[in-house]
């Protein structure tokens, strides 16, 4: 064993060995380690168990019990060893770290947090292994569980810890960075403030607030807090003690501190309005629907005398929509499936859109589930609706749809909830199949424009005390939440829309307006700022650095922006540091049809060739676009491209069979484990691919031409095909 007794002792206890378990014990830990590397679990356990009977007062022997019983899963005893360590010592950041893990375990998150705080606040910013793995149980944990911030700042922390070095880490944040979970609007709230140089604090205050922030870069966010708590109670009218004090209180989840704090400090007149409001749009993150945002999703089950006439009487009925249904889904309920679901809806489905107009086209009113009689129960109809105002609406609907063979009403229960506002602004059409797009999309687009600015004004709200934004706007705070409720909205959307200038200014609130760069330091800006930016008129660098912060964040709407304006540049054609192929495939990926999608693709393919790169990552995502599209002539020549030119190169034989893997089109043989074509529906175990089929698997060589002739159709089976 390497120990010696002047290393840190495995306890968790920022002692050597020698002055904390003692230079005695070296040679029984030698044991212990070397068993442990060996992966005799069993032979360390009863290494520490007779050690510990010899010297029972050994946190360090207790220490590594804990971790062969943890990795042994044997969770009781584990956390028995646990307790044990913190009897000895209740403070022990090792022993708190891993009680802390234990917790999370246990689905104890906000215990864990708690015991890590106070492991932190032990450590000083010296890390010992159990706590810097237990940093990252929290962070995962909260991820878990949807605290999104909390989350963040803990994987951040964990990350920051090895400059990035453990990637496992890394990986976890960018995940959660690019969930979406904490909306744009609030990201520009989530750092802490430095003190301003035009600070009123007294000389004393300014020190112990530069000593709480110190506090916060070791992960010390509890004690922190309280430093900052105790200085507002001294300078109630320093905003930024605020805006801190509701950053530490979200991380570590005490998130209706946190909201009352981030309001406070938005309301004060000297904070930048910007900064006002994406710190209100984090409080308002923080706050809990109240019954007055949802609206109950009902059921309502009704007596059949004849389900099966029923269900041939919809079938034929223009008032409803079949709706298919995996049977499985029914199995963890045990309960036997339905034997037919539809659509009601408030009129016959028009025979085509000619004369179609908002007011005209069909509403789905709500669901239809039929069952046939089972052992304990009498056939019978179930209808799921939101419970609107129209609701006595909806069941004529219902009643109107299935004429006489529709019995009496048995039972009405609330089976869910629905936000207000959502129901509100959804159309919930029916279009006749022969509806153009564009026509369809305009439709959509104008009853959503006429629901956001008429009737989302007017809905009563739980974060406005159950007034209305038009009522509530005639206070400063009431003026300040329906903005940011608004921005945050906004943001939320893929695309540029700008009836939410329109609703701002029908509610008296001012406009945000698109941001000129010139004379703006671009990296100051936060994410919901920089989604306003002229991009034209940025430079190629801080372009690239506005595009990678929307990769990051997963933040659509910039991301398509920013990717949008790199293409365009030609002075971004040479830099080393960033790869056009790579943008355009960004663009393909994200288009909105199948058409812009292919564009983009084939220039992703040109930018690589013209840079002397391979174009075989971009062409194995056209194969994929071209089966999905259905055009199996053009995906086999993808194909027999990718194996006559590309197949070689690192990685690709590999990305192309779990491609076909992913589609179904190839299967490993049991046999062998080699990749063979899949089997097509009805096909006997084990049955070839019919003769001439031109599907091509990686561990074969593609007969010439691809495995067709010149002008016939394709070979190649798409999974749908007859």
């Amino acid at each position: 064993m390497t120990t010696d007794v002047y290393q840190p002792c495995p306890c968790g206890i920022d002692k050597k060995i020698k002055f904390c378990c003692g230079a005695e014990v070296i040679a029984d830990l030698g044991k212990i380690e070397e068993a442990l590397q060996g992966e005799q679990r069993l032979g360390a356990l009863d290494l520490c168990n007779k050690l510990l009977a010899a010297k029972p007062d050994r946190p360090c022997v207790r220490m590594y019990k804990a971790m062969v019983q943890l990795g042994m899963r044997e969770m009781a005893g584990a956390k028995q060893s646990i307790d044990e360590i913190l009897a000895q010592s209740p403070r022990n950041p090792a022993g708190l770290a891993m009680s802390a893990t234990m917790d999370c375990f246990d689905g104890n998150v906000e215990d864990g947090i708690e015991k890590l705080q106070i492991a932190l606040e032990e450590q000083q910013g010296k890390l010992v292994n159990a706590v810097y793995e237990a940093i990252g149980v929290v962070g995962r944990s909260l991820a878990a569980a949807g605290e999104a911030v909390a989350a963040h700042a803990h994987l951040l922390l964990q990350a920051g810890a090895t400059r990035g070095q453990d990637r496992n880490a890394t990986y976890a944040l960018l995940e959660l960075e690019g969930s979406g979970q904490i909306p744009l609007a609030a990201r520009g709230a989530l750092s802490l403030a430095e003190l301003p140089a035009e600070t009123s604090l007294p000389k004393e205050d300014a020190i112990e607030f530069g000593a709480a922030l110190r506090q916060t870069e070791q992960g010390c966010w509890l004690a922190a807090a309280k430093r900052f708590e105790a200085l507002a109670e001294r300078n109630p009218n320093e905003p930024v003690l605020w805006r801190n004090i509701g950053i530490l209180r979200a991380r570590i989840l005490n998130n209706g501190v946190a909201m009352e704090a981030l309001k406070r400090y938005a309301m004060f007149p000297a904070v930048p309005r910007e900064q006002a409001l994406e710190a209100m749009a984090l409080a308002l993150f923080f706050s809990d629907p109240d019954e007055i945002d949802l609206v109950d999703d009902m059921t309502t089950t009704f007596k059949l005398a004849d389900s099966a006439a029923m269900r041939e009487h919809l079938t034929s009925s223009k008032r409803v929509q079949p709706v298919p249904f995996d049977p499985a889904m029914y199995q963890e309920t045990n309960e036997p499936p339905p034997l037919a679901a539809f659509l009601v809806l408030d009129r016959e489905i028009p025979a085509s859109s000619a004369g179609l107009t908002r007011d005209n086209v069909p509403k789905i009113v709500g669901e239809l589930l039929l069952f046939g009689k089972q052992t304990d129960r009498d056939a019978r109809a179930e209808f799921t609706t939101i419970k609107s105002s129209d609701h006595e609406a909806k069941l004529k609907s219902l009643r109107e749809a299935t004429g006489q063979l529709l019995g009496d009403q048995v039972s009405e229960e609330v089976t869910g909830k629905m936000p207000a506002a959502s129901v509100a602004l959804s159309a919930n059409w029916r279009f006749p199949d022969d509806t153009p797009l564009d026509m369809r999309q305009k439709m959509v687009t104008e009853h959503r424009t006429q629901a956001l600015l008429s009737v989302w004004p007017n809905l009563p709200m739980g974060i406005l005390g159950g007034k209305s934004p038009r009522v509530a706007v005639s206070s400063p705070e009431g003026q300040l939440i329906v903005a940011a409720h608004i921005l945050t909205m906004e943001l939320a959307e893929e695309e540029e829309n700008g009836d939410y200038n329109k609703l701002r200014r029908s509610l008296g609130l001012p406009t945000l307006e698109p941001i000129d760069p010139a004379g703006v330091r671009v990296a100051g800006l936060s994410p919901a700022q920089q989604s306003r930016l002229l991009l034209d008129k940025v430079s190629d660098d801080d372009l690239i650095m506005v595009f990678r912060g929307a990769v990051m964040l997963g933040a659509p709407r910039l991301l398509r922006r920013a990717a949008s304006e790199i293409v365009s540049r030609p002075s971004l054609d040479s830099r080393e540091d960033l790869s056009k192929a790579e943008v355009y495939d960004i663009l393909a990926r994200r288009a909105k049809t199948a058409d812009e999608a292919l564009e983009f693709n084939h220039k992703a393919q040109a930018a690589a060739r013209d840079k002397g790169q391979s174009p075989a990552q971009y062409l194995l995502a056209e194969f994929s676009l071209r089966l999905r599209r259905g055009e199996g002539t053009e995906a086999e020549r993808i194909l027999q491209t990718i194996q006559s030119r590309h197949i070689r190169e690192p990685g690709i034989a590999q990305a192309l069979y779990g491609l076909l893997a992913q589609l179904g089109l190839v299967e490993l043989d049991p046999t062998t484990g080699l990749p063979m074509p899949a089997r097509r529906a009805g096909a006997p175990a084990g049955a070839a691919a019919p003769a001439g089929s031109g599907l091509w698997t990686p561990d074969q060589e593609l007969p010439p031409g691809g495995g067709q002739q010149s002008g016939s159709p394709s070979k190649l089976w798409i999974p749908g095909m007859d």
